[in-house]
């Protein structure tokens, strides 16, 4: 685990124990850091990702945050959702994240490359 992230870990347990931050209904004040590191080394391994693949369809690196935002968006769909429902909600971000001026090729590549979504 990285240096910052481990800090942030540490961190969100200590605010956690001293009752900084609610505690989800039934669980512990370890169980709850423990959910929020994986969720955080998610969302760090899908952020390597993008990043590698927008550069290597040699996109400028301002446009990251707006391919990330869609990338977290995916994220969410895929872990929630499943099947046809799944589906057809890929398909409708790809097109709202298009409509928003990202190109739909690179779209569709993070789908396919990042997420493994055979959609297309």
């Amino acid at each position: 685990m990285r240096h910052s992230l481990r800090h942030a870990s540490l961190k969100y347990e200590l605010a956690l124990t001293a009752g900084a931050v609610p505690l989800a209904v039934g669980q512990s004040s370890g169980e709850q850091a423990k959910r929020w590191r994986r969720g955080t080394e998610r969302n760090c391994t899908v952020c390597r990702k993008v990043r590698a693949l927008l550069i290597e369809t040699g996109l400028q690196r301002r446009e990251f945050i707006r391919y990330m935002g869609f990338g977290l968006q995916l994220d969410k769909c895929v872990r929630c959702y499943a099947g046809a429902t799944r589906q057809m909600l890929v398909r409708g971000l790809v097109e709202q994240w298009a409509a928003r001026g990202l190109d739909s090729d690179v779209l569709r590549a993070i789908c396919v490359d990042v997420f493994g979504l055979g959609v297309w």
